[in-house]
């Protein structure tokens, strides 16, 4: 990879890796922030959210919150990974974890020779010839097929939180029990929600890779 190249999948990846965007529900009381992948975050709750009483709504406008920050973060985050993919690939409907990484497997291996260059036009270097290149990509792709299906639902230490996320953090689902509003704190149960999704999240990726 040249140099050139280089700088600018880096900064592709920087850019990828600070991108948030954050969604409220109707009534301003529930915010979500996620990344660029739609991974979770952040959640700010309003002290007021504990007035209702009725947890079947919060977490369905925490959920909500998610998927609407997510679908705000994809055209951007689209935009920026174009730097990752080849022209023919279209960055809205591409895995962003995977693809830049089989896209590159992909460079590589094109025409393994020194002196000659891949399909980017980029100078390719020479491959490692202990390192089976064509088993890895075999790996990474078949990876990528199993990341689209695991997901993983944890239940919070107290018994009060159900959250279910994928191999991105991305929230899925969310079962929030009546007696999470005897906390009398916000904040807590925000912090709560996001490490039981976390937690969820990574059983997700430990599965993936089991």
């Amino acid at each position: 990879m040249s140099d050139s190249r280089a700088a600018e999948v880096d900064r592709a990846y920087s850019e990828l890796a600070d991108l948030e965007y954050v969604a409220s529900s109707m009534d301003g009381l529930v915010e979500v922030t996620v990344g660029a992948r739609g991974d979770l975050r952040a959640i700010h709750l309003d002290p007021r959210v504990s007035r209702s009483r009725d947890a079947d709504a919060l977490a369905d406008h925490i959920l909500t919150a998610a998927t609407e920050a997510a679908a705000f973060a994809a055209p951007r985050a689209a935009q920026v990974a174009a730097a990752l993919l080849p022209p023919h690939v279209d960055p809205v409907t591409a895995d962003l974890v995977f693809d830049p990484l089989l896209y590159e497997l992909d460079r590589l291996t094109s025409v393994p020779r020194r002196g000659q260059y891949g399909f980017d036009g980029e100078p390719l270097p020479v491959l490692d010839a202990g390192i089976d290149y064509a088993a890895l990509r075999q790996r990474v792709s078949a990876q990528r097929d199993r990341a689209s299906h695991v997901s993983e639902t944890v239940t919070s230490d107290d018994g009060l939180i159900d959250a279910t996320a994928d191999v991105r953090c991305r929230l899925i689902s969310l079962f929030l029990d009546s007696r999470v509003f005897r906390m009398g704190n916000s904040m807590l149960l925000a912090q709560q929600i996001t490490a039981t999704t976390y937690r969820a999240a990574g059983l997700a990726r430990e599965g993936m890779w089991a």
